[in-house]
């Protein structure tokens, strides 16, 4: 019996944790590619557990990818996860701030797909044209909102478990004793594991060979993202484009760097991106001055009573809040995204992916990786991509682009100026 005048306290049930089976693979990281491999294995009754390891991750900075089998590689994780995104469709969806209105980019107007190439990376800065693609492709949805709901889609799956918030501290990449060792004293047993984190960690993770081959001339740099929530939609909902434009130099700096981003949850949200150099990583001041420069490109950017309600003074005023992200050594400023399976040696028990060169060439290495096991299509050849650029008309992508910038053309007529 309860003593007199104290009250007995019920007592109350825990829930159990949940008990997962020993995993098939083990995927290491959290942003986009991470993502696209546990998506795809576990859609095809794999047992994954996906730890996320550093936790590096990023909203892609725009709201199209680089056509090819990276971006048919995201249409179809959409597909097999009853995702509605939309059809992947060409265009050009990328718009410049130059001279106080908006307009395509100067390398649309190459004239062949190499030209376009190279005259956008001499317009930007190298860590930029991971991101700018110089053939457009988007979906109806954003990429903000369509990574949103496969990672909700992903986690609905019974056959994943997610481990957050706990460091890999090692891995035993024997044969028949494949396993991966937590920092909290977990060991994982499993067939595979997947590294698709920052790879800047890679040489802190016991069981692996020092000085990957892979690793060497990438010259990773950071890069600081800020997501805005707006009280009200700041765009028209059929506002597809993204938009990029200059930051005004610090004393003494030599790069031009671009702010880049785009709106989405119809036009409440928005999220923009500014990359920075190694070097400067480990200044919290400057990077506080870089977040200041992008607000200000900002206001620049976006004036005037067709984009600026009755009410507020500039761009900023319009945001009811902010949550800001940097990630250290996020994308690669020289190399090339892998375009084979990154493996040690003949051994397939561990793979290496990276986010370093955008979210299109995330998913194709998870394509190339995962492809013939899991069906995974390519889109197209190289060639075929050169003759859909040369005679937009026979893919269908002219008219989708023609249309996407008269709407964009009608609802900001005064400040919003488009090419031909």
């Amino acid at each position: 019996m309860a003593k007199p005048g104290k009250k007995s306290k019920a007592k109350q049930e825990v829930p159990a944790a949940q008990v997962y089976p020993d995993p098939s693979v083990v995927v290491i990281g959290d942003s986009w590619a991470a993502l696209g491999a546990v998506g795809f294995l576990a859609h095809a009754g794999k047992q994954v557990c996906w730890v996320t390891g550093t936790g590096a991750r990023a909203l892609s900075p725009l709201p199209s990818l680089e056509s090819g089998p990276g971006a048919f590689a995201w249409a179809q994780l959409a597909e097999r996860l009853n995702v509605t995104a939309g059809p992947l469709v060409r265009g050009s969806f990328l718009r410049e701030f130059r001279n106080k209105s908006f307009r395509q980019p100067a390398w649309n107007k190459s004239p062949t797909p190499q030209d376009r190439i190279d005259t956008r990376d001499e317009i930007l800065w190298v860590p930029e044209t991971r991101f700018a693609a110089a053939f457009e492709s988007r979906f109806d949805l954003s990429l903000a909102n369509l990574e949103e709901q496969l990672r909700k889609a992903v986690m609905a799956l019974p056959n994943v478990e997610r481990i957050e918030n706990v460091p890999v501290n090692g891995v035993d990449l024997h044969e028949e004793n494949t396993s991966v060792l937590l920092g909290s004293g977990r060991t994982l047993k499993c067939e595979r594991i997947i590294y698709a984190d920052r790879w800047s960690t890679l040489p802190k993770i016991e069981g692996l060979p020092k000085g990957l081959p892979f690793m060497r001339n990438r010259h990773a740099q950071g890069l600081l993202q800020a997501v805005f929530s707006h009280p009200t939609a700041f765009v028209s909902s059929e506002i597809r484009e993204g938009f990029y434009g200059a930051t005004n130099k610090e004393a003494g700096e030599e790069i031009q760097r671009s702010v880049f981003g785009y709106f989405f949850d119809e036009g409440r949200s928005s999220v923009w991106t500014l990359f920075l150099a190694a070097d400067e990583v480990e200044d919290n001041h400057l990077i506080a001055k870089k977040l200041r420069r992008m607000k200000q490109a900002l206001d620049r950017m976006f004036t005037g009573s067709d984009w600026i309600p009755e009410g507020k003074a500039d761009f900023m005023a319009t945001v009811q809040g902010e949550q800001v992200r940097f990630e250290e050594s996020f994308v690669f400023g020289s190399g090339t995204s892998p375009s084979e399976p990154l493996q040690l040696g003949k051994s397939s028990i561990i793979s290496f992916m990276t986010d370093g060169y955008g979210p299109a060439s995330s998913f194709q290495q998870v394509a190339v990786l995962l492809g013939q096991e899991l069906a995974i299509e390519a889109e197209t050849s190289a060639e075929k991509a050169e003759a859909e650029f040369l005679n937009p008309e026979s893919a269908g992508s002219g008219a989708t682009g023609e249309s996407i910038e008269s709407e964009s053309s009608e609802a900001h007529s005064a400040s919003t100026e488009t090419s031909s």
